[in-house]
């Protein structure tokens, strides 16, 4: 575990060294206004911890990044845009819009497809899966599968028969 529910994380390629002195005070001041909310900030040298690479799912040539790691139920990546200065002012304010709601987590998933409701099935990904499955209007039974799987493969025709059963039903959905 690297911090507390909710860390501003700041990877870069190595140690702070004399130039970036000035990102290493933004986040020391950012530290001290977002401690008392209950933030942790952490700066990780990723030379030292290069098997986060993949955990944070990025690059070294990407590098320096600014992200928040939400650790509650699950870890959740929020990245900050590309280009984000490390002031404490910017840090600050992107942890504030972590906590307004406003960031979007970076998810593994499929893009959804424009025609997601068109079939009997109805596709949830990254994208629509709380606003579709926590819509109170509707129960939603959800097949989750590997796309690789062979008994998923196997179980598709009877999904398919099941959606197409209740695709007339407005308070029931399959997905």
């Amino acid at each position: 575990k690297i911090g507390n529910e909710k860390s501003l994380l700041s990877l870069a390629p190595g140690p702070f060294e004399t130039e970036d002195a000035d990102r290493l005070a933004a986040l020391t001041a950012a530290a001290k206004k977002l401690k008392p909310e209950g933030w942790a900030v952490v700066h990780l040298n990723m030379a030292k911890h290069d098997n986060l690479l993949k955990f944070f799912d990025v690059k070294i040539a990407d590098q320096p990044i600014l992200l928040v790691l939400k650790q509650k139920g699950g870890n959740f990546k929020y990245f900050a845009p590309k280009g984000t200065e490390y002031t404490e002012a910017s840090l600050v304010s992107f942890a504030g819009d972590y906590d307004a709601g406003k960031l979007k987590p970076k998810l593994k998933s499929s893009k959804l497809a424009a025609d997601w409701d068109s079939k009997p099935v109805k596709e949830l990904t990254g994208e629509n899966f709380d606003e579709v499955t926590l819509d109170p209007s509707r129960a939603v039974f959800v097949k989750f599968y590997a796309p690789w799987c062979g008994a998923c493969k196997s179980m598709a025709a009877d999904w398919d028969e099941l959606g197409e059963k209740y695709d007339s039903k407005n308070d029931l959905m399959i997905a």
